[in-house]
């Protein structure tokens, strides 16, 4: 008989000592459910007694509330993916509403993906196009339920209301047997513009239409007060509850009557407040926090293996500074990225070249910026500011695809990307351009109403004012890419060819301006096509061949057609564009399409 020798037994025996540790600590490790409540363009100074918010203040007296909190972009889709994976933009690659989708390869996980590993029953209850299920947002859900987009963003955000939400997400838990836990994720976008006006109820009195916007825009946070409360009264005090703002709301702080393009604390300040493992009930802790701190907080508390994160617990302290970020004005307007630091007591905040620093001790709203800060205090945020700008995403930049068209820049306008200080400077500051974009959101919001009411007439009121726009700035690249929306609606309702001619020549305007997508390249051709001119239609295509790689299939059959219609044409320059074309799109159709495609062919090679 071979003896072992003593070392090996010890060994032996210690490794499965550790094993029956692990596999102990495995069985006994917590599995709470938990309600995930996103509050979308929730300012968290708008509530409590003051603003008639009975379900926020009874929750605030079994959470610690936390009243530090930031967001490190204030927009929907971004803020959303780091709540729901502890990162920053700089880091998950999501910038603004039409970044491209989750990458289906990414190395970092969102927190449905890890609660379903870890064998809970998940699903998301969502009220904006915004975080539908094409943006990848809806990975690690068993049941993922919102609006989805048939529209433009720019013609109108489907949204749904809080009451409707939540009932929703109430059946779904009716139907939930005990067991396996539960993670449930319930997204309300009712303080978003537009305000609408509030009925009221027993506990919350009314705001009637015509109100103005904050009394409207507090009405709007009383009706998601009252669906939240129907979510809190029926899940059990065992429930891991977190209630989190992705951003705050203008309400025309520093002339900002939304979110977006700056990063002052009316839009950077986020709501937040956790009920969970070490959370005193009613206290209210002022340390300066991020939304990234919600995914590290549940990892720990459900526990789920713990991951690189760019937030901290909630049960541990807070962070030294918070950066904020905006690349929408940017990316929009050609105007200067937005950054802000934060660490609780002052705020630096970088508009283009103008450099401000505000005390909140004092000056709790950041409206009076001081005339001599600290130098320390300058140095540190400042240095915050640069390192948060040098991070580098995980997987790389993602590739320019098929975007909604949007006012935010569709397609690749240009790479994510921080720009260098010095060319930053460079550009306007956002900060006094807000007359400028007030107008232009006033012309979409016409556009969206009059597009609904497929009325010709009311949607030229607004092309004209997108078109005053355009040449008031004509490096902004905004306009250009709403007027081939515009243009291409009111020709499909007119039937004019000069109306579907419009649609073309801005389409052209916009790839000039750096626009680039599938989606565009076709409203390019069909419009060309639809103005019945041979000079539109060659320049349609010769564009179109010029961004071959653009060409979807919709595309190249848009671009097939093109060329066969110029084919009909005598004049030999639109002849060799027909070949041209045919020659590069043939090898892309399908086997009827070559076929209903072989006279031209011929009669174009011969």
């Amino acid at each position: 008989m071979v003896r072992r020798p003593r070392r090996f037994l010890l060994a032996f025996a210690l490794a499965l000592a550790a094993l029956a540790a692990v596999l102990w600590r495995a069985r006994e490790a917590p599995r709470p459910s938990v309600l995930l409540v996103t509050v979308d363009t929730l300012r968290p100074d708008f509530v409590g007694p003051g603003y008639a918010t009975p379900a926020l203040e009874a929750f605030h007296a079994q959470a610690t509330r936390f009243s530090g909190a930031r967001t490190p972009v204030p927009l929907t889709y971004p803020a959303h993916v780091s709540i729901l994976t502890g990162l920053v933009p700089g880091r998950h690659a999501i910038h603004d509403n039409t970044s491209p989708p989750l990458p289906r390869g990414r190395t970092y996980p969102l927190l449905a993906e890890e609660f379903r590993a870890a064998g809970y029953a998940t699903a998301a209850f969502v009220s904006t196009v915004i975080l539908r299920g094409a943006t990848g947002l809806d990975a690690g859900f068993d049941a993922f339920t919102g609006p989805e987009a048939a529209e433009p963003h720019f013609l109108g955000e489907r949204e749904t209301p809080a009451e409707e939400t939540a009932e929703a997400a109430l059946r779904w838990l009716a139907a939930r047997p005990p067991d396996p836990p539960v993670f449930l994720w319930v997204h309300f976008y009712d303080c978003h513009w537009p305000y609408l006006p509030f009925p009221g109820d027993g506990l919350r009195p009314p705001v009637l239409a015509g109100a103005d916007p904050k009394a409207l825009y507090a009405g709007e946070v009383r009706r998601v007060d009252a669906a939240l409360g129907r979510l809190l009264a029926a899940v059990g005090p065992d429930v891991v509850v977190v209630v989190v703002s992705d951003h705050g709301e203008g309400l025309g702080e520093h002339h900002e009557p939304g979110h977006g393009a700056l990063c002052f604390g009316s839009t950077a300040d986020a709501y937040l407040a956790a009920r969970g493992p070490g959370m005193a009930p009613g206290a209210v802790d002022a340390d300066v926090r991020s939304v990234c701190d919600v995914a590290p907080t549940l990892r720990r508390w459900c526990g789920l293996p713990a991951r690189a994160t760019d937030g901290r617990p909630l049960d541990g302290p807070g962070g030294v500074v918070v950066c904020t970020e905006s690349l929408l004005a940017w990316r929009e307007h050609n105007w200067a990225q937005c950054f802000s630091a934060s660490d609780g007591r002052y705020t630096l905040v970088e508009s283009g070249s103008e450099i401000l620093c505000f005390d909140r001790a004092t000056d709790r709203f950041e409206k009076r910026p001081l005339s001599a800060p600290p130098p320390e205090v300058l140095e540190r945020l400042d240095r915050a500011l640069l390192e948060a700008r040098a991070i580098v995403p995980l997987d790389g930049i993602a590739p320019a695809g098929d975007f909604v068209l949007t006012p935010y820049g569709a397609g690749s306008l240009r790479p994510t990307q921080y720009l260098p200080r010095p060319a930053n400077f460079a550009l306007r500051n956002p900060a006094t351009r807000l007359d400028w974009r007030t107008e232009f959101e006033r012309a979409l919001h016409e556009l969206a109403d009059a597009v609904a009411d497929a009325s010709p007439e009311r949607i030229r009121a607004p092309v004209a004012a997108l078109e005053a726009l355009h040449f008031r700035e004509p490096e902004n690249p905004a306009p250009g890419l709403v007027l081939v929306e515009a243009y291409a609606r009111l020709g499909a309702l007119t039937r004019r060819p000069d109306d579907a001619a419009a649609a073309a020549r801005w389409g052209r305007v916009a790839f000039q301006a750096g626009h680039r997508s599938p989606r565009l390249l076709h409203q390019v051709l069909a419009s060309g096509l639809e103005s019945g001119s041979g000079e539109e239609i060659r320049l349609a295509l010769e564009l179109a061949l010029a961004s071959a790689p653009l060409l979807d299939d919709p595309g190249v059959a848009a671009a097939v057609r093109a060329a066969a219609r110029l084919a009909e044409e005598a004049d030999e320059v639109e002849l060799d564009a027909a070949r041209t074309a045919l020659q590069q799109c043939w090898e892309r159709l399908d086997d009827t399409a070559r076929a209903r495609m072989e006279p031209l062919r011929q009669r174009l090679e011969g």
